[in-house]
Parts: structure tokens; sequence; C-alpha cells
């Protein structure tokens, strides 16, 4: 599956060449089109080198320093939203190189992006795949979306996993504005940043599983 709208993105650390190698055997199986992101290893220098990143925030707004991993995650995940942002898509899938790809991975992709439409762009900003929303919540109008996938919830307060996200043009301008300094590990920061925006989307159960490598 080939779609110009949609860019899917595989994060992925030079150093696990295996992890890429599985993630590109189950996506062209399925024919599904990818790029690869060389992650931010959090192992190749200090955490104020490799990102904007200040330890001493760090502790006054999480409490302690931040780990050179997550750091580099932080900052492979800003980089990833800059690539959708450089490329001409729709919509920018993010997925980390440890999660299990979906049978009907094609299929999925284009309901999003029917679901992405009905949901109108100004209205939401990131949909979280991979676990299941359990705070506050409200439906999502999806007229079209299959009854046999999880259910699209209006979501206050993402989960705390990054492993499968889907960005809209507005949502990673917005994050990467508002969230480019590094004070807390990525998936906390884009928890805190749903509840401002209120323009999260997350499922009732996840649909990309992270995976058992």
């Amino acid at each position: 599956m080939s779609d110009p709208t949609v860019i899917v993105q595989i994060i992925n650390l030079d150093r696990s060449a295996d992890r890429m190698a599985q993630m590109a055997s189950a996506l062209d199986q399925q024919n599904v089109s990818y790029v690869r992101l060389p992650g931010v290893d959090g192992k190749s220098g200090p955490p104020e080198v490799i990102a904007n990143y200040d330890a001493q925030r760090s502790k006054r707004l999480f409490g302690r320093p931040l780990l050179a991993g997550e750091v580099g995650c932080y900052q492979s995940h800003l980089n990833a939203a800059q690539a959708f942002l450089d490329s001409s898509a729709d919509l920018g899938l993010v997925l980390e190189d440890d999660v299990t790809v979906p049978q009907d991975f094609g299929d999925m992709i284009t309901h999003l992006r029917r679901l992405a439409a009905g949901l109108g762009q100004p209205q939401w900003h990131v949909m979280h795949l991979g676990k299941a929303v359990t705070k506050i919540h409200l439906p999502a109008v999806a007229p079209d979306w299959p009854a046999t996938l999880p259910t699209p919830l209006r979501a206050f307060y993402l989960p705390v996993t990054t492993h499968a996200l889907l960005w809209s043009r507005p949502g990673a301008e917005r994050f990467l504005r508002d969230c480019g300094e590094v004070v807390m590990p990525v998936d906390n920061a884009l928890k805190s940043h749903s509840c401002r925006t209120a323009a999260g989307i997350g499922f009732d159960a996840p649909l990309i599983q992270p995976g058992r490598m």
C-alpha cells in the first residue's frame, strides 16, 4: 500500500539493525510503504548535546534528571514530527521499531485516514494507537469506522506510551512549538500536552501492540 497522504516513519537506532530488519519484513509483506528515521541514540553523547535538554529544569518539573535514553527518545519523536512536516503528506504515522505490525495494516491505515478526514484536522492533533484510553474521554463521531476495530474516543488524558502515534499537520506543528524543550520523557510530555489542547484521539483498546523483541 502506497498512500501519498500518509507517511509511515519507523524510529530505529543505527545499532538496532535486527529490529529494523524485522519491521521491514513485516511491512513489506503487507506492501506498506515506510521511511526509516534514524533514532537519536542516548549513548552518542551527553544529553545536553543530543537535545535541547536542561537537567536542572527537569529536576524542578519532573523531579529528577532524565536518562540519556529518554532524552534520545524524545528528540527522535521531535525529529519524526519535523520530518513529517517537511514531507507533502497530510498525516504522519510514527512507529517505534519494536511494535507488532497488525494484520491488514494497510487497511487499518486507510480507515485511520478516513477517520482523520471525518474528524476534521482543526479538531484533533494526535491519535494514540498503542494503548487503551482509560481516563476522561468522550465519544468521537466516526460513522464509517469499522465495528471490528477498537472504538475511537476523544481523549483528554493520552496513555503514557509513544510506540504508535498518528499526527495531523496542525498537531505536529503545535507539539514542536510547545514541547520542543526536553524536560520530561516524551510520553509524559505528550500526556500533559493533550490535557492542555484537548485535541487527542484514543481508542478503547490498542490498535498497535508493543513487540516482544
